[in-house]
């Protein structure tokens, strides 16, 4: 899934970068969300406990890329 979605963006930045860097940034995001909901199993994290460990991930993960891309620009 996320190979393809990394190709679609890859052909679209032949015709428009801002429509490239949309389904660029839509493949990292469901990527993402498939690899936490895998380690939620892994780690066998409770059900009490599921929306704070999705939302930390997800918000960690953010945070990151902001950090990195203010760091790069």
């Amino acid at each position: 899934m996320a190979g393809a979605g990394f190709l679609i963006a890859a052909v679209l930045a032949l015709l428009s970068i801002k429509l490239s860097l949309f389904v660029l940034i839509i493949t990292l995001l469901s990527t993402l969300i498939l690899t936490v909901t895998a380690s939620i199993e892994l780690f066998e994290v409770t059900r009490e406990r599921r929306t704070l460990y999705i939302v930390s991930s997800i918000a960690s993960y953010s945070l990151l890329l902001m950090l990195l891309g203010s760091i790069t620009i």
